[in-house]
């Protein structure tokens, strides 16, 4: 288990608020090496239970780079600016979650068929069965890697501005500004055939993507 050393009393090592955390976010970022050089992508995520997930192309830099190495993924949500009666005490309210390990590849082809079904069916329930059936060379042109959540910790900010050492007389606005994240009205490609399903409108999605605002 990690330890938080700075702002330790914002340290959360629940595995329950690590899931929250992973679950209201669709997008990490990976810390690894390559080449003797550091380096960090953004990248998609899902969980599964007590692992998370994420894809990109077979034989290419980032398997090279990170199976059976090393690696640090973070997440990360600004909930709300905090505005203090100093520069000083300025911050975030904010969540965030970082895990370390080792991550492995999902080889087996069955197995990958799923996790990847369970990547578009997280975000899009009953999606999967509308779609182009996957095809075989798309599966082993897409490498799967898989990351146990063990090692890791999760860090939160809540409430107002701790202006108490500075004193809370001075004469000027304090106090927290919600940030807010909500879903658009979908806006389909232009060239959509008769027959097709339903725009994403639809309640079982929208309540699904729902968990994505903030």
């Amino acid at each position: 288990m990690d330890k938080i050393k700075r702002l330790a009393d914002k340290a959360d090592y629940s595995l329950q608020t690590a899931y929250d955390i992973l679950d209201a976010n669709t997008l990490c970022h990976i810390a690894f090496i390559d080449d003797d050089r550091p380096m960090s992508i953004p990248m998609a995520y899902w969980r599964i239970d007590n692992s998370i997930y994420f894809h990109a192309a077979n034989k290419g830099r980032f398997e090279k780079s990170t199976i059976g190495k090393k690696i640090c993924v973070s997440v990360a949500t600004v909930k709300e600016f905090v505005l203090a009666r100093s520069g000083f005490e300025h911050t975030y309210n904010y969540e965030s979650v970082v895990i370390h390990g080792v991550p492995t590849s999902v080889d087996n082809s069955i197995e990958k068929y799923e996790v990847l079904k369970a990547f578009i069916e997280g975000l899009y329930p009953d999606r999967w069965s509308q779609l182009k059936a996957i095809k075989d060379s798309e599966l082993r042109a897409t490498k799967v890697l898989k990351l146990d959540i063990e090692n890791f910790a999760c860090k939160v900010r809540q409430g107002a501005p701790d202006d108490t050492s500075m004193g809370t007389d001075y004469p000027v606005w304090a106090g927290e500004i919600p940030i807010n994240q909500s879903l658009g009205k979908p806006i389909q490609d232009g060239i959509l055939k008769k027959g097709a399903p339903d725009s994403p409108l639809s309640f079982v999605y929208l309540e699904t993507l729902k968990r994505f605002e903030h």
